[in-house]
């Protein structure tokens, strides 16, 4: 990677947290920023590069609402093994089996997801 890329990245990355789309203390993206007057900010890149940053903004906004609602039901689960209030061992395997799913459901790469969040078949996974 050249230096001219480095310096286009560093650009369009200053570009964004000053302008908000980015949060320059805490790094997430925030789309409700995204306007017209962000394609101007960000004319150092191609109209097809501007396209590409604003989906993988989005993407990574709903990537991290994702794992923020994995992160809740995951504490919600360990609340309710702590306080014991799934009644027999059984409740308790069923939670200690949730537990596994969700960890299992951070481990998935975006590829191998549907939009839903879901496994996409073996037979939908390209060769």
């Amino acid at each position: 990677m050249g230096t001219e890329t480095h310096h286009y990245a560093r650009s369009v990355f200053h570009t964004c947290t000053k302008v908000g789309v980015i949060d320059a203390a805490t790094g997430p993206p925030d789309t409700t920023k995204i306007d017209k007057s962000l394609v101007s900010k960000i004319g150092i890149i191609s109209v097809p590069k501007q396209r590409e940053l604003v989906n993988m903004l989005f993407w990574w906004e709903e990537e991290l609402t994702r794992w923020r609602l994995l992160d809740e039901e995951e504490a919600e689960i360990v609340r309710s093994i702590n306080a014991g209030d799934n009644g027999a061992q059984d409740g308790e395997a069923e939670l200690q089996e949730r537990l596994r799913v969700i960890e299992a459901k951070r481990r998935v790469v975006p590829s191998l997801r549907r939009a839903d969040g879901s496994l996409k078949a073996a037979e939908e996974q390209p060769p």
